[in-house]
């Protein structure tokens, strides 16, 4: 049984889990609001109503080039279109959780085909409705906040603890942060 407890605290999302095999990730893949400077096609931006289509078969990838999972819930938020993702146990896999674990990666970036665009009056392209091809884990992001939020631990008692999405938060030292763990455990 996955038991969940979860506590917001300024902007921190702390969540316990009873299981977990260390591949498992959530984070925002794309936040709602950001615009990106694109070298090629400009500026653009996903909106809080943008409808991405074939979210439930997307893929997840590393670098936008090589299979290394699948996207197990995609859903809109407030603050962006929020992924958990399973990573599969291959050897890109295990290296791409390796480099979760150790801190190197830490982005997510999406793959997909526009279907409805509109061009405000200062020539940003704002994305409606798109085909959600697959989505990323990433060295550099598009969007600076399409970040990795957490990563379940394989022994299913850590996760990996960030600030989430587009909020900024109080930082708290290990101490707070094992004590709030603790008072939703109880």
């Amino acid at each position: 049984m996955n038991e969940r407890k979860e506590i917001a605290y300024r902007g921190l999302k702390l969540r316990k889990a009873s299981d977990g095999d260390g591949r498992s990730i959530e984070g925002v893949a794309v936040p709602f609001g950001d615009i990106y400077n694109d070298p090629w096609d400009g500026a653009e931006t996903f909106d809080r109503d943008t409808v991405f289509e074939n979210a439930d078969t997307a893929k997840l990838c590393y670098q936008h080039g090589e299979l290394i999972g699948r996207i197990t819930n995609a859903e809109p938020q407030t603050d962006g279109l929020h992924i958990t993702a399973h990573i599969s146990d291959t050897q890109r896999g295990r290296d791409v959780v390796a480099l979760l674990r150790d801190g190197a990666l830490d982005s997510l970036s999406v793959g997909f085909v526009p279907i409805e665009d509109e061009t405000d009056k200062q020539g940003v392209t704002h994305r409606r409705r798109v085909r959600l091809l697959e989505v990323s884990v990433v060295s550099w992001p598009a969007y600076e906040a399409a970040k990795i939020t957490s990563q379940r631990a394989a022994d299913g008692t850590h996760e990996k603890v960030s600030e989430t999405g587009n909020q900024k938060g109080t930082s708290m030292d290990n101490d707070e942060i094992t004590e709030k763990l603790n008072g939703i455990m109880d």
